[in-house]
């Protein structure tokens, strides 16, 4: 995770990490690509061996309406792990 967030940043990619507690149950487990406001990806979305041999995550495509809530969803989210709005442009 480290070497990712690494690469991410070192090419100007801002990220954020919410420290939830499993104890708290505020935990957020959502995975949500918005491409360009017309086009997002959704589901399975988890990065590594244990997940390309042994689980099989799925990814769902989103396209139309449905879109902008799922943007929704991911700037509220966003902001709450202290992105900004002005980090991503055009939306």
């Amino acid at each position: 995770m480290k070497k990712l967030l690494v690469f991410l940043r070192e090419n100007n990619i801002e990220t954020e990490i919410h420290k939830s507690s499993f104890l708290t149950g505020a935990r957020d487990h959502r995975k949500i690509m918005v491409i360009d406001g017309e086009i997002a990806f959704t589901g399975g979305m988890n990065i590594g061996e244990h997940y390309q041999n042994e689980w099989h995550d799925q990814q769902t495509l989103i396209m139309g309406p449905a879109v902008a809530a799922l943007q929704d969803t991911f700037i509220s989210q966003w902001k709450h792990c202290g992105g900004t709005i002005d980090s991503m442009a055009g939306l």
